[in-house]
């Protein structure tokens, strides 16, 4: 496929297109590589192969026109421009009924609104306090992955295969329960109980999650909710069960705040205490916000770096013998010290976490919809229309990164000094331009939960790196082609999991 340089437009209709061959639909447009195929892929695909200027046009789904924009000029504005590129119709659509109408959804003085509240208990000096949490739940999965090495270990020591995106994801979900709300959820001992089930489900890549979409583009919402499906039925049960929950825990921080006993360092009694925060309304759509966005990307920003963990047997060395000489055996009862898993002490280790989090973005793209006729550059471009930023476009292009740009590559992240040897973390990992890395965007609606998120990265994957070495049960999946990545859900993920077996290495 070839495209000319989107730079002109008439009558507000765009005039630039991929041509209407390879994969093009005539009534789909390319919606089934764009819309259900793995989320940014596509346009990180027509970035590398399309004749353009940073921006071009294709149909998505239904025909509906889409708008990609790929350099780093025409990103961040439009990023910046938050009054006339708003959060997409399409997300909230998605992610309304799972997420509620918070932060991430809202657009306008009210997302400023929000912002203004959850910043303070977000910022590095309160997620610190958060960290004993972070290694509490950490020894807690390291406990769980003992026990199955020890139980189904074979004549090599190695455990039976395990699924790194099912632990990954309940050690998430229970550490964003506590640090968030203050209620452990427990679903690394109780994964079958009912809320742990039902709300897990909801997140699960199944292709059916995009068709009820589409069909929302169509229909009313109430009357696609309503669909006597078995996947709608059981998101609306599990939706209730965490929105009950969260009410629940709001009543009680209130409760305890009138009795002067509100003491805890969860990010809603922060905002109960701190921030006067009283409405429960508000408060249980703090609470799904955080639940929903914040457990799913972190867990599998684990998973993918358990799966290069794999594929490096040498960086599984180095950060192992890092993390004992820095932390605490799991089994001691200590708790990190302060500080002990920043840049400075454990460079290694966060070098793979800055990579991993680059190569390997959990979301993979963000739409911004125009809010009214918008000139972007010189390109007019009408009310209405979904401009799309891949981020592992952006996160892959050499123009960011330089030639390498498409390979995983830690070392990126550190210098050696010429003189004494040692190495130290490199914040930028070599960008060739300022804003280069995209996982986390930037602008006005950058993720306000960066620093939780990096946090507590950094302690599950510690933890587990520091007691294990994994090997991938599939070896194909050394190449990372052979991996299917789904298009049914929010984040970017393996359509069938990473399975791996583990062995515990003596000495921690």
């Amino acid at each position: 496929m070839s495209a000319q340089p989107c730079s002109r437009a008439a009558f507000g209709v765009i005039e630039d297109y991929l041509d209407n061959d390879e994969g093009r639909s005539w009534w789909n447009g390319y919606g089934k590589t764009a819309f259900f195929g793995a989320k940014g892929e596509p346009v990180a695909q027509w970035n590398r192969t399309l004749q353009h200027n940073g921006v071009f046009r294709y149909l998505d789904v239904l025909n509906i026109e889409r708008v990609a924009v790929t350099s780093p000029d025409l990103v961040a504005e439009v990023l910046q421009r938050t009054q006339d590129f708003e959060q997409s119709g399409t997300l909230s659509l998605l992610a309304e009924p799972i997420l509620g109408p918070g932060i991430i959804l809202v657009n306008g003085e009210e997302h400023k609104r929000q912002r203004k509240i959850l910043a303070p208990s977000l910022s590095t000096k309160e997620i610190r306090l958060l960290d004993p949490i972070f290694w509490e739940k950490t020894v807690e999965l390291i406990e769980k992955l003992t026990e199955i090495v020890t139980n189904t270990a074979a004549a090599s020591g190695f455990s039976k295969p395990i699924s790194v995106d099912h632990y990954a994801g309940h050690v998430t979900l229970d550490g964003i329960s506590k640090a968030a709300l203050g209620m452990d959820f427990k679903s690394l001992k109780n994964p079958d109980s009912a809320i742990v089930h039902n709300y897990r489900g909801v997140f699960e890549p199944t292709t059916i999650f995009r068709f009820l979409a589409v069909a929302k583009m169509v229909f009313p919402s109430w009357l696609v909710e309503s669909l006597p499906h078995s996947r709608v039925k059981e998101a609306k049960k599990a939706i209730e069960l965490i929105h009950n929950v969260c009410r629940t825990s709001a009543q009680q921080k209130k409760a305890l705040l009138v009795e002067k006993q509100l003491t805890t360092p969860d990010i809603i009694s922060g905002l109960v205490r701190d921030r006067g925060v009283s409405d429960e309304d508000e408060l249980v759509t703090h609470s799904m916000q955080m639940l929903g966005a914040g457990h799913e990307t972190v867990g599998v920003g684990i998973t993918w770096s358990i799966y290069e963990f794999c594929r490096s047997a040498q960086w599984q060395h180095d950060i192992r013998a890092e993390v004992r000489a820095n932390l605490p055996s799991p089994e001691s009862g200590d708790t990190p010290a302060k500080f002990a898993l920043d840049a400075e002490k454990m460079p290694l280790l966060n070098a793979f976490v800055s990579e991993s989090l680059r190569y390997w973005p959990p979301v993979g793209q963000v739409g911004r919809m125009t809010a009214r006729d918008t000139l972007l550059k010189d390109l007019m471009i009408p009310k209405g229309t979904t401009v799309h930023v891949s981020i592992r476009a952006f996160n892959h292009d050499p123009v960011n990164w330089g030639p390498d740009a498409r390979e995983f590559k830690p070392e990126r992240w550190l210098r050696r000094d010429e003189f004494t040897g040692r190495l130290t973390y490199v914040p930028n990992g070599g960008a060739l331009t300022k804003q280069a890395l995209m996982t986390f965007i930037h602008g006005g609606r950058d993720c306000i939960g960066r620093v939780f998120a990096r946090s507590e990265m950094l302690h599950v994957l510690a933890g587990l790196v520091g007691r294990f070495e994994f090997v991938l049960t599939d070896l194909s999946y050394m190449h990372e082609d052979e991996i299917e990545v789904s298009g049914g859900g929010f984040a970017y993920k393996p359509t069938h999991g990473i399975y791996v077996h583990a062995r515990r290495v003596a000495g921690w």
